[in-house]
């Protein structure tokens, strides 16, 4: 997911920028320092897994591990902590499906991911069969004095793209 939405973001770099009101500029942000909540026994947590960009899954995956352990231990550095490009929030993780993700300023853009449901689904438009399906709902937010709702829905089409064919985000890793 985090992967994803590093790749998705070279794609769509407004979503990676800030915004300074004192002066209303925009700066844009060349690296994915991606913020990830997490509900700890000391309440919500966003550590950042910094440098997405250059990352492999593998890399994303060993530094996600060590920022949980160190939430779960309350040994979270201020290091680990500030300065997040974008963030990620999964409510899916406590069993939540929708919610309305609130941007963390400067950031413009914030990420919330539900928890994956079974549902059924017909099979085409134009057939009464029904399938099982795997169904993740995502929400978006984006600060639009920035950002429109079309660039945003854009970005979520081919995070979604990425997600759902591994092979494709795998060739835009290169």
């Amino acid at each position: 997911m985090i992967k994803a939405c590093s790749l998705s973001i070279k794609e769509y770099p407004i979503l990676n920028s800030s915004i300074h009101v004192d002066n209303m500029t925009i700066t844009n942000h060349s690296r994915h320092d991606i913020g990830i909540a997490m509900d700890s026994d000391r309440g919500l947590v966003v550590p950042v897994i910094r440098n997405c960009e250059q990352l492999s899954i593998m890399d994303i995956a060993m530094e996600l591990n060590r920022l949980r352990d160190l939430a779960v231990n309350g040994s979270l550095s201020e290091k680990d902590l500030v300065n997040p490009t974008f963030t990620i929030s999964n409510i899916g993780s406590i069993g939540g499906t929708i919610m309305s993700p609130v941007i963390l300023p400067p950031q413009v853009a914030i990420g919330a991911m539900g928890k994956i449901q079974r549902v059924p689904r017909f099979v085409s438009e134009d057939s009464m069969e029904v399938r099982e399906s795997h169904v993740m709902n995502i929400s978006w937010a984006g600060d639009h004095r920035v950002i429109d709702g079309a660039t945003l829905g854009r970005f979520s089409n081919l995070w979604k793209a990425y997600i759902e064919s591994p092979m494709m985000m795998a060739f835009a890793m290169r």
